[in-house]
């Protein structure tokens, strides 16, 4: 329903309420083109103001009879009619004034929801924004399209002077794949993130396994590691590759002593990436000293295979794998080489002992090549993986256990290849 009349506040409050299938009635008034009167089946009356743009009608909602009297509808109808003749999109200025006001912090919660949404870790997300509440929490609160290339960049050097080249780094990454996925969903933000702009520092993937010779050093200083539970989990990443994450949080419910596997559900890359493995049968010997052995340092060890105690008093997994001691100055000194180093020595074990790249890739839970038709037709037995483990395992305790002496072939570092 279309009519037209000169409107008044009693012509207003005559206009007719739609009837039977038709939802919203349309009025136009005769004194400014493009001024409308929209009535709800409720009767419902609200001003508008219309006019084709490049072929395509546009609208905007002026507001609600009788809050707006007509007078000052029809002055505000023909500033948006005059707007809307010189080619002004009403559509395209309100998304990006939205955009305009999309803040980093917003930009955070989006990212952090499109990866909850892709089923990331927690602990992925979490850190993402712990990083940038560190180091730009001074821009948690400003639009997200003031940020510009130069600060970007001055922040990227501040960040390296003061935390070093790889929280920098990642800084950075972080806030682009924040940009990125505002910018996804708001087309008025530039394609091109601010951080363009920065020089990222150049960092290599270290590669540090250690070496041959110095095993069996690294063996007796685990030995002596008073807390067993602490021992037992750094021969269980040695032996497994796994990463320290999966490590610490593996629980007994994941562990098939009758089939010797074992399930990690949550690895890098959250659920989808999911994976079932055997291990070695000293990996299951360790597990089940754990389970003895747990119950009574713990009492309840809560499922945990390698549990402590938290600052509240709760048993729960071990927080940090990584071995620290103190000099005389109470500084920390490396004890034990990172956990990621004994995820390098299984990989080198690995490929010393002739394991099949393939059959490696699955036991460190690394994603297949993608490139090749034949690869994708394969997958290895239980059975197959298990005699892989074994060989590792088999390859790294000969040299944890004995003198570097008994091992002449074994002259140290440069033997090997990072």
């Amino acid at each position: 329903m279309q009519t037209r009349f000169k409107f008044t506040e009693a012509s207003v409050s005559r206009a007719a309420v739609p009837t039977g299938s038709k939802a919203t009635a349309f009025y136009w008034d005769t004194e400014v083109r493009g001024f409308g009167l929209r009535v709800g089946q409720t009767g419902a009356r609200s001003f508008i103001a219309q006019r084709d743009i490049r072929g395509r009608t546009r609208r905007v909602t002026l507001g609600k009879w009788p809050t707006f009297r007509v007078a000052q509808a029809r002055e505000w109808a023909r500033e948006q009619v005059f707007k809307m003749a010189c080619g002004e999109d009403p559509a395209e200025a309100r998304r990006a004034e939205e955009a305009r006001g999309v803040t980093l912090e917003d930009a955070i919660e989006m990212h952090a929801s499109a990866m909850r949404a892709k089923r990331c870790a927690p602990k992925s997300i979490s850190s993402i924004r712990e990083e940038l509440d560190r180091h730009v929490s001074d821009w948690l609160a400003r639009p997200l399209a003031s940020l510009t290339r130069n600060e970007c960049a001055e922040r990227h050097e501040r960040i390296t002077r003061e935390a070093g080249p790889y929280s920098a780094n990642r800084v950075m990454t972080s806030l682009r794949a924040c940009y990125n996925t505002a910018a996804r969903r708001f087309e008025e933000l530039a394609d091109t993130p601010p951080t363009v702009g920065v020089t990222f520092n150049k960092v290599r993937r270290r590669r540090e396994p250690i070496p041959w010779a110095e095993l069996a050093d690294w063996y007796e200083r685990v030995q002596s590691i008073g807390n067993p539970v602490r021992r037992d989990l750094q021969l269980f990443i040695l032996l497994t590759g796994l990463r320290a994450t999966d490590a610490k949080t593996v629980r007994f419910e994941h562990v098939n002593f009758e089939a010797g596997t074992l399930h990690r559900p949550k690895p890098k890359g959250g659920e989808d990436r999911a994976f079932t493995v055997p291990v070695a049968r000293e990996v299951l010997d360790l597990l089940r000293r754990r389970r003895d052995e747990n119950h009574v340092l713990y009492g309840d060890d809560r499922g945990w295979a390698f549990p402590s105690t938290n600052m509240a008093g709760r048993v729960s997994h071990i927080a940090q794998p990584k071995e620290q001691r103190y000099d005389a100055e109470g500084r920390k000194v490396g004890y034990l080489p990172s956990p990621h180093r004994l995820r390098d020595t299984f990989a080198t074990a690995g490929h010393e002992a002739r394991v099949h790249p393939m059959d490696l890739k699955i036991l460190m839970n690394h994603a297949l090549p993608t490139g090749d038709v034949t690869s994708g037709y394969i997958r290895p037995s239980v059975e197959h993986l298990r005699e892989s483990a074994e060989l590792i395992a088999a390859f790294l305790l000969t040299r944890a256990r004995k003198p570097s002496s008994e091992h002449p072939g074994d002259s140290g570092e440069s033997e090997q290849v990072a």
